[in-house]
């Protein structure tokens, strides 16, 4: 019956999604599932060599699952959840962006949207928004470990985009913090840090990874 295949599907395709956004949680927060706003990826070898393997395994198994006893709208979500699969392997096996994009890791975006979207109380998104913060410092590092011969022009964008980022911190997410009670509070043990590690990230000693 398409109906027990169906129910099938929606168990293995809500697990892979979960799945999908836990492993992504700036694209969680974009596409706005909050359960991860307190995150931020540490992109090492190791996360991405995991990633891959478990996207292909879900795959493998999505495989499994008959998509001929599927009701029409079910087999579409099976053909757009083996799309996402594919294109993460893709992007991390093939493209490889993690290894010569250093733009992949400014975590601007993923405080940007915290601060723009009013989804919850700010005191709760400030709370997010440290706990990325305290987070960079690795996710960072992370990032240098794994990137390699960078094209120049890809250098001089992601320079201008971690200066955008800098001045995100330093000035309104400082801004926003000032107007909840005991906000400046909460930066202030991992804004000093954070924005240390990316003027290490954009300019490290001795060997600056932007030397391409």
């Amino acid at each position: 019956m398409a109906d027990d295949m169906d129910g099938v599907f929606a168990t293995f395709a809500a697990a892979t999604l979960d799945g999908l956004l836990e492993r992504q949680p700036e694209w969680a927060t974009g596409v706005g599932d909050h359960r991860y706003d307190d995150r931020l990826t540490v992109g090492t070898a190791a996360y991405y060599e995991e990633a891959s393997r478990w996207a292909g395994d879900r795959l493998a198994k999505l495989a499994g699952i008959d998509a001929a006893r599927l009701s029409p709208q079910y087999r579409v979500d099976a053909q757009i959840l083996a799309n996402q699969l594919t294109r993460l392997r893709f992007m991390i096996g093939e493209l490889c962006e993690q290894e010569w994009n250093p733009m992949v890791a400014n975590p601007g975006r993923a405080i940007y949207n915290l601060l723009a979207r009013d989804f919850a109380p700010l005191p709760d998104r400030l709370r997010s928004a440290s706990q990325r913060l305290a987070m960079l410092p690795e996710s960072l590092a992370a990032a240098r470990a794994v990137l390699g011969a960078m094209p120049e022009v890809h250098i001089e964008t992601a320079l201008t985009q971690f200066a955008g980022t800098e001045r995100l911190l330093t000035w309104e997410l400082t801004r926003r913090a000032a107007e909840v009670d005991g906000g400046e509070a909460g930066l202030a043990a991992v804004l000093p840090p954070a924005l240390e590690a990316l003027a290490t990230h954009t300019w490290p000693a001795p060997k600056p990874i932007w030397s391409g």
